[in-house]
């Protein structure tokens, strides 16, 4: 007989697997287990798992499958199996059927445990942690809280039409609880078990994705992957820095990248300089290699801020490639849009300290002693890129190459438009507002049920 217990994080569903597993003599699968024993003891399975763990996703599918499959295969002769928080996704619960039926075996029953986000959180810091190599915060938390709400459905409708299906709500924890469920495997080994009309499954499913969303009674600092973008001198470095302690994640400057390789004398800084130094365009893998060297730096793991990239719609793809490959995506893109006229007058009055590329304006954002950076005392310059053909260059430059990205993410729902010919307090607020609307969008609003 084999039992598969799912649910959100937190509605018990560990300690209902081992009071199974004891009580009818099944082996127990714990992916998360096996996962936290990994990272303890740094084997390869840990060191895969970690970077997916620390953020609140799901280890790849492919990873999950496999550790199921060398637990199964290696206890062929056990009674049967109980299903600890696996499957997590509508393709390992497809694989862990086929595998089933491959030794002979089939998936007798499937007990959904049904918990609230606001319960998950509640439970998730009121638990002692015990695994000090997993780092537990409220971001990680809600990131898996909406992983979840993304993979449920699926789920729960492919095992509410193939096999014995009990749902239970375990907000109110209590010993009746586990006695439902005792009696839906003694039912489901005698083949006693009378399952409810699927019409009733079905509206309880509903009726649970439709409820299942954060509130705000709780908490939510979170940090997001964000893209600022807009045309060159709108204030991009300026409003990202302010951002960027707003919400404690790092801005990451195209710009600054590629200083900081030149001047490391990297492969990638090798190869981004004999572009630079002829004046041409950086390719865009080149630029995409550099940044995705940065993005998956600890850092930058838990939310960032992009400053430069993605300039092309080519970049934008490599930028989405390189999220997937680390199990997450872009949260939103905030335009600052400003008029030609605007950026040539904010570009006359920029300065630059060429040493710790702070920048300066000599009406919005003076320097405490003119002509010198307040944080070294270096003497501050006027950047080539500041004068004005060169501006004018990059604005034609950026209108045929970056207005087409920003096109692409309007059409993809995910960009916020801001007005930016306006005082600095102004836009900052303006941001924070987008920002704050980025969040509610990502953490609190109900699954779009299509």
């Amino acid at each position: 007989m084999n039992i598969a217990i799912i649910g959100p994080n937190c509605a018990g569903k560990t300690t209902c697997a081992k009071r199974i597993a004891k009580e009818f003599g099944l082996l127990r699968f714990s992916l998360g287990q096996m996962i936290k024993d990994s990272i303890r003891n740094h084997t390869l399975l840990g060191l895969m798992a970690h970077p997916y763990v620390t953020r609140g996703n799901f280890v790849p599918d492919e990873v999950a499958n496999a550790a199921l499959e060398e637990k199964v295969s290696a206890n062929t002769e056990a009674r049967g199996f109980v299903f600890d928080g696996f499957p997590c996704t509508l393709y390992q619960a497809v694989y862990m059927i086929d595998l089933l039926h491959r030794h002979s075996m089939n998936l007798n029953g499937v007990i959904f445990m049904k918990v609230s986000p606001d319960t998950t959180f509640e439970r998730a810091f009121a638990r002692k942690s015990t695994d000090e190599q997993i780092e537990k915060t409220p971001e990680s938390i809600a990131v898996r809280i909406n992983n979840y709400k993304n993979v449920a459905e699926s789920i729960l409708r492919l095992f509410a039409h193939s096999t014995s299906f009990l749902a239970i709500d375990t907000e109110n924890p209590s010993e009746s609880v586990y006695d439902e469920v005792r009696a839906f495997i003694k039912g489901v080994e005698n083949n006693t078990f009378v399952p409810p009309p699927v019409d009733a499954i079905e509206k309880e499913i509903d009726q649970f994705l439709a409820s299942y969303r954060l509130t705000e009674k709780t908490p939510v600092s979170c940090p997001l992957n964000l893209v600022i973008m807009g045309p060159p001198g709108c204030g991009k470095g300026t409003h990202s820095a302010f951002l960027s302690e707003y919400l404690s994640v790092p801005t990451l400057s195209t710009g600054n990248l590629f200083r900081e390789h030149l001047k490391d004398k990297t492969p990638l800084g090798a190869i981004a300089g004999a572009f630079i130094n002829k004046g041409r365009l950086v390719p865009d893998d080149v630029t995409a290699a550099i940044v995705k060297k940065r993005l998956n730096e600890s850092d930058a793991m838990h939310g960032f801020i992009l400053d430069g990239f993605p300039r092309t719609v080519p970049q934008a793809d490599a930028l989405d490639i390189i999220l997937t490959a680390s199990s997450r995506t872009l949260d939103g893109v905030i335009y600052l849009n400003v008029s030609d006229e605007e950026i040539l007058f904010r570009t006359a009055g920029r300065r630059f300290c060429p040493k710790c590329q702070s920048t300066y304006h000599i009406q919005y954002n003076k320097p405490a002693k003119e002509g010198i950076c307040d944080k070294d005392g270096t003497k501050l310059i006027i950047r080539e890129d500041d004068k004005e053909e060169t501006v004018k260059d990059r604005l034609q430059a950026y209108r045929r190459q970056t207005l087409p990205v920003i096109e692409h993410y309007r059409q993809r729902g995910l960009l916020q438009e801001i007005i930016a010919n306006a005082e600095v307090d102004v836009v900052r607020n303006r941001m924070f507002e987008s920002t704050r609307s980025i969040i509610r969008r990502k953490h609190r609003e109900p699954l779009n049920m299509k």
